[in-house]
């Protein structure tokens, strides 16, 4: 089981925006369903979060918001 497979990542306010593979991540999946394992996608669509509710995160003294859409380079 796969409760939470990330075909992409979120991405911080400034920084480089967050890409993957489309095919090793279709790859992986089609290996996971081949063998009966439950998968949540985990973004399966984009969205957006209201409210500025969308957090940060402080990594080695630097202050990283993340930004507010939910792209994640989903499909």
């Amino acid at each position: 089981m796969n409760g939470e497979y990330w075909d992409g990542w979120f991405d911080h306010w400034g920084d480089k925006h967050h890409t993957t593979d489309a095919a090793a991540d279709a790859a992986e999946l089609k290996w996971m369903l081949g063998r009966g394992y439950s998968v949540n996608l985990y973004m399966f669509h984009g969205g957006t979060s209201f409210g500025w509710m969308n957090g940060a995160n402080f990594n080695d003294g630097k202050y990283e918001p993340t930004v507010t859409s939910y792209d994640y380079d989903v499909p």
